[in-house]
């Protein structure tokens, strides 16, 4: 899942809570109120609109490919590279 995590006073990191459930989110990006993630082993990419501290799952599309392996914002797309085949999507 994607945990949410704060700063310590001594600028080390704790756990907050379990911010959404999904299987093996490796990559994330986020722009304005959506954090995208994308899940490595089931090839696909999840959109969460950020509510305050939680998240909230509002959709689910396939990567493009396999075993996704970065996620970054090219102008207004949203870019996909997976590293099973190569490609971007």
């Amino acid at each position: 899942g994607i945990g949410l995590l704060r700063e310590r006073t001594d600028g080390g990191l704790e756990w907050v809570e379990l911010a959404a459930e999904m299987l093996s989110p490796t990559y994330l990006a986020r722009r304005g109120d959506h954090l995208y993630a994308v899940a490595e082993g089931t090839g696909h990419v999840h959109s969460f609109r950020v509510d305050g501290t939680a998240l909230v799952p509002d959709g689910v599309v396939p990567s493009g490919g396999g075993w996704p392996c970065q996620i970054e914002f090219v102008a207004e797309a949203l870019v996909i590279s997976n590293y099973e085949n190569g490609t971007v999507g």
